[in-house]
């Protein structure tokens, strides 16, 4: 999906991407440097950018340290922005989760694995118990065996 170094000029605030070329789910959140790999920019120019207020908006803190995470829908709609385009971010949801339930081509036990990843390790616990360091992780990768 993010590939490690881009085979094609790096955008700038100018020349960034088209919002139908992103080619993530909705709901991933992304770090700086993914979200930038996305945008074809520098990660500092995300981080430029935040500090003049005209960069895409970032999550709220969801992780320990100074991870900055940005979700592809709200990527998607800045870019929108940027390139004066409308912008549904129910439409790409709807398509997301349709592409997920009726994936005509995709093996159950996969769809079943990304329905349980996104339900989170909370509704795939049994009451009253915690998952160990890791083990929701080795859970969902027992599912597809």
């Amino acid at each position: 999906m993010l590939s490690e170094a881009p085979d094609f000029p790096r955008s700038t605030l100018r020349s960034l991407p088209d919002p139908r070329d992103l080619q993530a789910e909705p709901w991933q959140l992304l770090t700086t440097k993914e979200a930038a790999r996305l945008l074809r920019v520098d990660p500092a120019c995300l981080s430029v950018w935040r500090y003049r207020g005209i960069g895409p908006v970032h999550e709220p803190a969801y992780f320990r340290g100074s991870v900055q995470t940005y979700r592809t829908d709200r990527l998607a709609a800045w870019l929108a922005g940027r390139h004066r385009m409308t912008y549904d971010p129910n439409v790409e949801w709807m398509d997301a989760v349709k592409r997920l339930i009726h994936d005509p081509q995709g093996d159950a036990r996969l769809v079943a694995r990304d329905w349980v990843r996104l339900l989170g390790p909370a509704h795939a616990a049994p009451a009253d118990c915690r998952w160990r360091p890791g083990g929701f992780e080795r859970y969902l990768d027992e599912l597809i065996l």
